[in-house]
């Protein structure tokens, strides 16, 4: 059937025969296809005509990279957001397409390849740059991981694979600490989630201790930099530290709890978390020890030892409480 034919026999379909015979074009396309299909339906769906396929042609890792440190610096400038005379206006709303691309070259590059490590960088500045548009306007969307169609859950995982896929250092290891902690997040994310991803990433004991050691590090040193402050004029600075401190040691306890060293965990969560409300606190603390898989007994010791410093848990830990006890 030629194209003309195609069109004349949809022009009387209702929208849902429309919407069935899309379904099973689009289930018969094979994967290669589906990625290219994937941009034209973006297009069509913002209102854009799609863009003719044109075979990409293969690029050196040079040109890769210089093409993206360039995208980088566009976004830093905030290019792609306000008003200017370099990213003309029709293609500012294109950069996720760019961004697809980029991280589709970056993920053919092997890890015994002599560009791996670079390309791991890149990898992790390009995640750096979604994570913060989640938080401010850099593009023109709220959620640029799911402008590229891939949830921040599922981003981070890809990254950490490829950032370790060249062996563990400790500024390695602290990085992806940071990109799971110390970045905004999409609406379908949770921190826990990329934390577990971060610690399931250490496959060795020894990785693990290396990572404990190196996150309450970097407490200690947000410590220093940034006092807790509990009375007074609090700047969006404090916040944000805050916030860091309390999900680095959110990532400790789910260490701790890896490592079979619970009670150590617990006791550094519960004395570092910035938290001022104590109830609200104990509830955190004990929803990460059911995040991370730790012991009934370390939920109920938490609990009680809580308890006996007058935290008076809300009417849903204290029904918690009575069916693990029971158990």
């Amino acid at each position: 059937m030629k194209i003309q034919e195609f069109r004349e026999k949809i022009k009387m379909a209702d929208h849902v025969k429309l919407e069935k015979i899309a379904s099973e074009i689009y289930k018969r396309l094979p994967k290669a296809s589906k990625e290219e299909m994937d941009s034209a339906i973006e297009q069509i769906l913002c209102g854009e005509t799609p863009e003719k396929t044109i075979k990409p042609v293969s690029v050196s890792f040079e040109t890769l990279e210089k093409e993206i440190l360039t995208f980088l610096s566009h976004v830093d400038a905030n290019y792609y957001f306000e008003p200017n005379r370099v990213i003309p206006a029709a293609k500012r709303s294109k950069w996720r397409f760019e961004v697809m691309r980029f991280i589709k070259e970056l993920e053919k590059v092997q890890a015994d390849s002599g560009h791996a490590e670079d390309a791991a960088r890149l990898y992790l500045e390009i995640y750096n740059r979604l994570a913060y548009g989640c938080g401010y306007y850099i593009f023109r969307s709220d959620d640029p991981f799911r402008s590229i169609g891939i949830r921040q859950g599922e981003f981070y995982p890809r990254l950490a694979v490829k950032y370790f896929s060249t062996g563990f250092t400790d500024q390695k290891i602290l990085d992806m600490l940071r990109a799971a902690t110390s970045v905004y997040i999409d609406r379908e994310t949770l921190y826990d989630e990329l934390e577990a991803a971060f610690i399931r990433e250490l496959r060795t004991r020894d990785m693990r201790e290396r990572a404990l050691g190196i996150a309450k590090a970097e407490v200690s040193r947000l410590e220093a930099k940034y006092p807790a402050k509990k009375t007074g004029y609090r700047a969006q600075t404090d916040y944000e530290t805050d916030h860091k401190i309390d999900e680095i040691s959110n990532t400790i306890l789910g260490l701790g709890i890896a490592l079979f060293e619970e009670k150590d965990a617990i006791e550094f969560y519960m004395k570092h978390s910035r938290e001022h409300d104590e109830e609200v606190k104990l509830y955190i603390a004990l929803e990460a020890i059911d995040y991370f898989g730790g012991s009934v007994q370390l939920w109920l010791n938490t609990y009680e030892e809580a308890v006996k410093k007058g935290v008076k848990p809300r009417n849903r830990l204290i029904e918690a409480y009575n069916k693990k006890k029971q158990k």
